[in-house]
């Protein structure tokens, strides 16, 4: 087999395209990680705010109608029929873990950090929203102590949520801590 032979020049403008195009894909996966962390975060936040719900997808035929009094062992039957494993994929217990852990996690850990009690809250509300007066302290505290319980808003029958700013502020809060 004869050599093939190129010049120093061809051989670096070809090794810049080859960087050039491995940082294209790069930056790629890196922005499209981005969107669908940030339209994850923002489902999840409108789920958490009842605004959207999950619908059954599955055709008529498919879905399984309540069991009435014995039929639960049919129900099983059925259950198992739709779910098998298939070889190399999760189970779906695993692919759910997955995703939540994907998907809303820092909300998550975030309300349940906060709903320990093992930290000081107004702290964490001081280092949030700064609030100047000690009126505005008591009154963003009260806010906050809604958000964090999900209360509802009697005016506007809306629940009290966090925002995904404040959910990623206090995330990292949470490391300082």
């Amino acid at each position: 087999m004869a050599k093939l032979y190129i010049t120093e020049s061809e051989l670096h403008d070809i090794i810049r395209e080859a960087i050039g195009n491995a940082v294209a894909r790069k930056q790629e996966r890196m922005l499209a990680e981005q969107v669908e962390s940030v339209v994850r975060e923002q489902l999840n936040e409108l789920f958490d705010q009842s605004q959207i719900g999950i619908v059954n997808d599955r055709p008529a035929a498919e879905q399984v109608p309540a069991p009435v009094g014995n039929d639960m062992d049919e129900r099983k039957k059925h259950h198992k029929k739709f779910n098998k494993k298939k070889p190399g994929n999760l189970d779906s217990k695993k692919k759910d873990a997955s995703f939540a852990d994907k998907a809303g996690t820092k909300r998550a850990v975030v309300l349940r950090w906060l709903k320990k009690g093992t930290i000081n809250n107004a702290e964490i509300m001081r280092k949030l929203w700064r609030p100047k007066t000690k009126k505005e302290e008591d009154s963003l505290r009260s806010l906050f102590y809604k958000k964090r319980d999900g209360d509802i808003n009697p005016d506007s029958g809306a629940q009290y949520a966090f925002s995904g700013q404040d959910i990623n502020r206090m995330y990292g809060l949470k490391s300082d801590l």
